[in-house]
This record gives C-alpha cells, sequence and structure tokens, in this order.
C-alpha cells in the first residue's frame, strides 16, 4: 500500500523540479515496486534508468501530449495499413512488446530486466497496457504504456516493418477516441511524434489535466481487432 501524506510514516522521494531544467528531475530511486511506480505516474512522473540499480524519475517541462483529433494520417501510411491488411489487438503480447522496444538501437536500450519486471507487474494489475500490429499472423509494431484514468502514458514504441511503429499510434488513438480518453502522453516531442501531431503544452496545463483524468475511468477493453 502507498502511504499518503496523512499517514505519519510517509516519505515523500520525490522533490520539486527546478524550473530551468526542461527535463524535470524530481528525484533518483532504484525502487520499482509496482505500488511505488504506480504512485509516480499518478502524480504525472515516469523513470529513467541512470545506471543498472537507479532510476532518474522524471516530470518534463514542456510536455509532449497527442491529442486525438489533432491526430495526422498521412495518406502514405492508411494506403500501406490497408495494402498490408494490418490488425491490431491489445494485451496480446505485453513482455514481447516491451522487448521488441528494447531490440536493436544504436544507443543501447533503457528497457532492462528489472524494468521488464517492473511492468509486467503493473500489466497484470492492469496498469499497463500493450497494443500490437499484426500482418499474417507476425507482430510488425506495438506500443506500451500505462493508464492513469484517461490518459494513455506511453513509453515506447517499435516497428518490424516500415511505418509499423505509427500504424501502431493510429489504432492506439482511434482505440482511445472510441473510449472517450483524453489523450496520449508522449512524454518528450520527437520528429517521429511530432510529424503525426504531437504537441507541446507546459508542465502546469498537465497536471491540471491528470488531476481530472485520474478520477475517470473508461473502458480499456482488451481483445483482437480489425
Amino acid at each position: 500500500m502507498v502511504l499518503g501524506p496523512a499517514d505519519p510514516e510517509y516519505w515523500d522521494p520525490f522533490h520539486p523540479p527546478l524550473e530551468d531544467d526542461p527535463f524535470g528531475a524530481v528525484g533518483t530511486s532504484g525502487d520499482l515496486s509496482p505500488d511505488f511506480l504506480w504512485e509516480a505516474y499518478r502524480r504525472g512522473i515516469f523513470p529513467m534508468p541512470d545506471d543498472e540499480e537507479s532510476m532518474v524519475w522524471m516530470c518534463p517541462n514542456p510536455r509532449a501530449i497527442l491529442r486525438f483529433e489533432n491526430l495526422v494520417r498521412h495518406k502514405r501510411l492508411l494506403r500501406r495499413m490497408k495494402s498490408l491488411k494490418l490488425t491490431y489487438s491489445l494485451g496480446a503480447d505485453f513482455n514481447g512488446v516491451m522487448r521488441a522496444c528494447g531490440e536493436n538501437r544504436p544507443e543501447g536500450t533503457w528497457i532492462t530486466p528489472r524494468m521488464l519486471e517492473a511492468y509486467h507487474w503493473l500489466h497484470r494489475l492492469g496498469q499497463a497496457q500493450s497494443l500490437e500490429v499484426w500482418s499474417n499472423g507476425q507482430m510488425v509494431g506495438g506500443v506500451y504504456g500505462v493508464v492513469v484514468g484517461s490518459i494513455f502514458c506511453a513509453e515506447s514504441m517499435f516497428s518490424r516493418i516500415t511505418d509499423g511503429s505509427k500504424a501502431a499510434l493510429v489504432f492506439l488513438c482511434d482505440h482511445l477516441k472510441e473510449r472517450n480518453f483524453r489523450f496520449v502522453d508522449c512524454q518528450f516531442l520527437n520528429p517521429h511524434t511530432q510529424s503525426l501531431g504531437a504537441e507541446e503544452i507546459s508542465r502546469e496545463v498537465y497536471l491540471a489535466e491528470l488531476e481530472i483524468a485520474k478520477e475517470e475511468s473508461p473502458e480499456w477493453k482488451a481483445g483482437t481487432f480489425s
């Protein structure tokens, strides 16, 4: 159980981020227990490994998000999705998606065995979810993240075909929009997400939306879809 500020044994490992720090580092801790990890996400904080044992916990400013109405549907991508007859599933292979997100990265991967185990437990608790993209029975793309109320906090994507990760994001946005989610939290803006319509908002605005969103409970609805 996560202790609250009113509990006598409560200790808050996070400190307010420095205003001039765009990464928004709020603390360091090697704790990846499900309760600690879940509490961090509910406060707009996520981990980035510093070394094999320690994590830097971040709440960046600005924050990148993707609102469903701003999603850019490139014609080339839509044609490719149709020609390959891509389908998607939710939660069919969460661990497989996480492992694939750490494959073949020249800069190395932050998806360590400890991270795999931590998010695996969040998935078992229904707090972390994945979307898989399929073509001819093969998983060719995907995305995983943490669901906090009506916000999907995306952690990483992967692609084994051209535009596989972009297809995953399109499928994800459509699925979430149908179920009255608010937006996808992309953490940091990059050319990949920006090309699909992601934008930056201030940390203050993000945290205000999070406070409302985390009390909402839209249906995630796992399964396989075409």
